[in-house]
């Protein structure tokens, strides 16, 4: 669309994009192919393009002189390389080399005379000196780059953010669960609240809180009633000593689970609130939980329908989600959501909400094999 815009309105049609790798080069030719006639409604023109190979340089004549939308694409390893010009040998890119079989020509400067408009997909991997300085050498009307995650800043024309692109109505719809933290003065005793049930006619807490063991403190999971104290359940902890007794439980609806939940010391948790300060582990603990949760539940509403459910996590470092170094390979974020997902498989007060059919679906196959990652690292 970009370069429709430019020859719509200044006249320009000489047009390289260079891209990183062979299989970007087919995959940018593909989008090319398919969206023709999109184009052809909008524009009432069609580009010409093609993919630069050394063994069709008389591409490059029609290039330079079609008057039309010409548009070469190119991979960076065709001429980012050792540039040993006048050499006819396997030691100079024929780029670079006057050609017999090209008038005595070398291709670059043919390509250079229409001063084109270079267009970089993914720039930060390109970002060589020998690829920079052979972008030079098409002697470029201007560069634009293209990428989502630039290494470097550039003179910003465009931007495209998640919010725009739903405004857009690029996107379907953009939902966000949200982790609050409150830390109020007096509050010592980590309490987070997992959800209300509604299943038993009356609402009832689930909550997560510390609790004194035989091998030390651990987080876990109860449900609570009315008229509870957290102080007992946790092993007479002393941090849950005062006003951590239940003095009200309120669901918003009876056809949700939202609601919160008030203790006698005033503190008021809605669901995902947290009172006390949370490690980043302990964010991404309660974020992979509530995925797998909303998950479940779309899952559920779809199963009978045939439907597959996918749900995707993007994360910050590979090795969260897949350590090389340890002999099973697996990072802190697979071993949590492995952790999480057999906890609420396993939970009657949460399973119960489910059919047997879908139930029993779900009880066939184990943790380990209901998420994959796919990484570069990966190959």
């Amino acid at each position: 669309k970009t370069m429709f815009e430019l020859n719509k309105r200044y006249g320009w049609s000489k047009f390289i994009i260079v891209v990183p790798s062979i299989a970007i080069r087919e995959g940018v030719y593909k989008s090319f192919e398919t969206m023709q006639d999109h184009f052809m409604q909008q524009y009432g023109k069609k580009a010409r393009f093609f993919i630069y190979s050394s063994k069709n340089l008389q591409l490059l004549d029609s290039f330079s002189s079609d008057s039309g939308l010409q548009v070469m694409i190119i991979n960076s390893q065709a001429f980012a390389r050792d540039m040993k010009e006048g050499a006819k040998n396997k030691a100079s890119l024929i780029i670079y080399t006057e050609r017999d079989d090209f008038q005595s020509r070398k291709p670059i400067d043919v390509i250079a005379q229409n001063n084109p408009i270079i267009i970089m997909d993914e720039p930060q991997k390109m970002g060589g000196d020998a690829t920079q300085k052979g972008i030079s050498r098409f002697n470029p009307l201007f560069t634009i780059n293209y990428s989502a995650t630039h290494k470097e800043k550039h003179n910003l024309v465009y931007v495209l953010d998640a919010l725009d692109a739903y405004n857009k109505k690029l996107v379907k719809r953009i939902q966000v669960k949200g982790v609050e933290v409150r830390n109020l003065r007096g509050v010592n005793g980590y309490v987070y609240l997992d959800g209300i049930i509604l299943s038993t006619g009356k609402p009832r807490a689930s909550i997560e809180f510390e609790k004194a063991t035989a091998s030390g403190h651990k987080r876990v999971r109860q449900i609570f009633d009315v008229g509870d104290d957290l102080y007992p359940a946790s092993g007479n902890l002393e941090e849950y000593k005062e006003g951590f007794v239940i003095s009200d439980i309120s669901a918003i609806a009876p056809s949700d689970a939202a609601g919160k939940v008030t203790f006698t010391s005033g503190l008021e948790l809605h669901k995902c609130e947290v009172a006390n300060d949370l490690s980043e582990d302990e964010i991404r603990r309660i974020q992979i939980r509530e995925t797998i949760r909303s998950h479940l539940e779309k899952e559920k509403d779809l199963f009978h329908k045939g439907i597959k459910t996918l749900s995707l996590f993007f994360i910050d470092e590979v090795k969260k989600y897949k350590d090389y170094d340890q002999p099973d390979q697996k990072g802190i974020y697979q071993r949590i959501f492995e952790q999480e997902y057999d906890s609420i498989i396993h939970d009657p007060e949460y399973s119960d909400l489910f059919d047997p059919e879908y139930m029993a679906y779900l009880e066939k196959w184990p943790a380990s094999s209901v998420h994959n990652g796919y990484f570069s690292i990966d190959k």
